[in-house]
C-alpha cells in the first residue's frame, strides 16, 4: 500500500489508522516525558519509517516490528522501548495486548513470551484514552511484571476479535493490574 506521495506502507499498516494514531503524538511524548523524566524520546512510527527515501527507514521498521513505538532515554538508566496505543473510544477501560496479528508476523504477546534478556522488546506499554479529541488519562504498564502475572494466574477479562482482519487481543482489567503493581504510573491529563 502507498500513500499519495508514493511512500510504501507494509501490508499490516492501515494508512488511515496510522495517521489517526499520529495525531496525538505530541501529547504522548509529553506524557512519556513526565512519566519517565525522559530526556530524549524517538517516535519509531514516524513518517521516516515509511518514507522510501529515508536513510533510517529500515532501522525504524525493524524496531517497530519488535513492538516498540517509542525509544526513551532518561540519562539515568539504559534506554528502553515503549509499546503505545491510543484509545479513541469512550469505553476504553481495559489494558489490551494482541495475541494474533492476522498475518505471519508474531503478536505482541508472542514476542514478549519468547524474549530473552538481550532481545529488543518493549519494557513498558503505555495506553492513552482520547475520547472526543481530549485526553482523559495516560497509563504505564510494566511489561515484565505483566508477563510474570500471566504466567502465574492473571485472568483475561475479555477476548476481542476483529474478524475482518483476523486480529485478536486479550484485555485485562486495570484494577487487577493495579493490585499486582503492574500499573506503575497514571497521569490524568
Amino acid at each position: 500500500m502507498t500513500d499519495r506521495r508514493g511512500r510504501l506502507f507494509g501490508e499490516q499498516f492501515d494508512e488511515a489508522r496510522f495517521k489517526k494514531g499520529q495525531e496525538a503524538d505530541e501529547i504522548v511524548q509529553s506524557a512519556i516525558k513526565e512519566a519517565f523524566d525522559a530526556k530524549n524520546i524517538v517516535a519509531i512510527e514516524g513518517e521516516e519509517a515509511f518514507d522510501n527515501f529515508a536513510e533510517n527507514k529500515e532501522i525504524h521498521q525493524i524496531i517497530d516490528y519488535t513492538g516498540i513505538d517509542y525509544l526513551v532515554d532518561t540519562f539515568h538508566d539504559p534506554a528502553f522501548g515503549i509499546n503505545h496505543r491510543n484509545h479513541f473510544n469512550k469505553k476504553a477501560s481495559r489494558f489490551d495486548i494482541r495475541v494474533e496479528t492476522g498475518s505471519k508476523a508474531p503478536s505482541e504477546l508472542e514476542k514478549l513470551r519468547e524474549a530473552e534478556r538481550w532481545d529488543i522488546v518493549p519494557k513498558y506499554a503505555t495506553r492513552m484514552k482520547v475520547p472526543n479529541d481530549s485526553v482523559e488519562w495516560f497509563r504505564v504498564i510494566d511489561l515484565w511484571r505483566f508477563m510474570e502475572a500471566i504466567e502465574e494466574d492473571l485472568e483475561v477479562d475479555l477476548k476481542w476479535n476483529d474478524r475482518q482482519n483476523d486480529v485478536k487481543a486479550w484485555m485485562y482489567d486495570y484494577d487487577d493490574l493495579r493490585e499486582r503493581d503492574i500499573v506503575v504510573d497514571e497521569i490524568e491529563l
